[in-house]
């Protein structure tokens, strides 16, 4: 235990050198983290919640110090994907475990050292999560963040979304397109002038190369629709279009009209994480600073 709390302790010098942690909006409440144990491994360093868990396979500490960023920022769900057997993809949080379908390939090289969700072409291969939690209805605030690696660039690669199979469209998702660029989009209430949908979102016209894990945040506060590639904000919109209470939470694909999916056509997910607020721009940087290559 003392050595890896001066791993958080150092962790927490880093995020303080990287962002000013002091000026990071106030923790927010929540029951204990949970390691992989399942045993309550919370500790307190400056105020900070951090885990007292080793690097996987004895390797990189910033994997270590990641976590503990992200779970400083009290996510409502995170994701590491640091799995060796199916079905379970487990909540670093202990509360919104997911499931692995289509049999994705687990323990492949990801950020910081630690292990990524392999998506293989053709196999509609996704993680789900069913709770309500993610569906963010009406003007509710939030944050998806994640970190991918796409083989192919190709129209369009759903990331993540709770966008179900109905018409008019319903549901927020992240995609990629064939030329790298990003796009958040939520389908909400009826026009009022005939027409099926209105839709807010925030589009980045590149961004997404083949070949190297890059840090995406999308985030919402009420009024204004945010996009970040490596830590850049490379898209903001306002726009207060209703939200309906939708789909299942998928990540890599979407469910589509006339096809059983839309997904990542081949690539990889790692470190995926929800808010219930939009993280602030500090904090996006510093995530991105302790995963990049």
């Amino acid at each position: 235990m003392a050595t890896s709390l001066v791993g958080a302790l150092s962790a927490c010098s880093l995020l303080t050198s990287l962002d000013g942690l002091s000026g990071a909006e106030p923790q927010r409440g929540g029951g204990p983290i949970v390691n992989d144990g399942g045993a309550d491994a919370s500790a307190t360093v400056d105020g900070a919640a951090v885990v007292d868990s080793a690097a996987p396979d004895g390797g990189d500490p910033r994997f270590v110090a990641y976590g503990n960023a992200v779970l400083a920022d009290a996510p409502i769900a995170y994701w590491r994907f640091e799995e060796t057997v199916l079905p379970t993809a487990k909540d670093e949080r202990g509360l919104h475990d997911a499931v692995y379908v289509s049999s994705p390939t687990l323990g492949e090289p990801g950020i910081a050292g630690g292990h990524a969700v392999r998506l293989p072409s053709g196999k509609f291969a996704n993680v789900t999560q069913g709770d309500l939690v993610f569906r963010f209805a009406g003007r509710a605030p939030y944050t998806v963040e994640l970190w991918v690696k796409l083989s192919t660039l190709k129209n369009f690669q759903w990331l993540a979304g709770t966008e179900a199979d109905t018409t008019p469209r319903s549901g927020w998702s992240m995609w990629s397109n064939g030329t790298g660029g990003t796009g958040y989009e939520v389908w909400g209430a009826p026009l009022v002038d005939g027409g099926t949908t209105m839709r807010r979102g925030s589009y980045v016209s590149d961004g997404l190369v083949i070949g190297r894990f890059q840090h995406f945040v999308m985030t919402y506060d009420g009024t204004v629709a945010s996009s970040w590639v490596d830590g850049v904000q490379g898209a903001r919109t306002s726009n207060v279009i209703e939200a309906p209470d939708t789909g299942t939470l998928m990540l890599g694909c979407r469910r589509a009209i006339g096809t059983p999916y839309a997904c990542v056509a081949e690539g990889f997910l790692d470190e995926v994480a929800i808010y219930d607020r939009p993280l602030p721009e500090a904090r996006i940087v510093a995530h991105y600073e302790l995963g990049k290559p």
